[in-house]
């Protein structure tokens, strides 16, 4: 059992509504199994919002790839709304992936 980590940075910037990125990462032999967690994140209007935030939401999910024993997919959510749902936001998402390699 050998343990490997990696960091993944995901940014987005001036979206509306939910926002879903997903990246591959490979590592130097077959992943047995593999977790992430948030590191930090950071979600922000992208402008002076005069209100209220009526949903914020961010997330994380890694699952192996299926006939890439060496990869994994990351894939995070993001959102942040306000009450009229008319401003853009950004957003930045730390993640750390732990894998557990053959």
């Amino acid at each position: 059992m050998t343990l490997a980590l990696a960091r993944e940075l995901f940014s987005v910037t001036d979206a509306f509504g939910p926002q879903e990125l997903s990246r591959t990462i490979s590592f130097p032999s077959d992943v047995r199994i593999a977790n992430g967690a948030l590191q930090g994140f950071e979600l922000r209007y992208s402008s002076t919002v005069n209100g209220s935030i009526t949903k914020a939401f961010t997330g994380v999910e890694v699952v192996k790839v299926s006939g890439a024993p060496r990869s994994v997919r990351i894939t995070v959510r993001a959102q942040l709304t306000d009450a009229d749902g008319a401003h853009s936001f950004d957003a930045f998402i730390n993640v750390l992936v732990v894998a557990d390699l053959m």
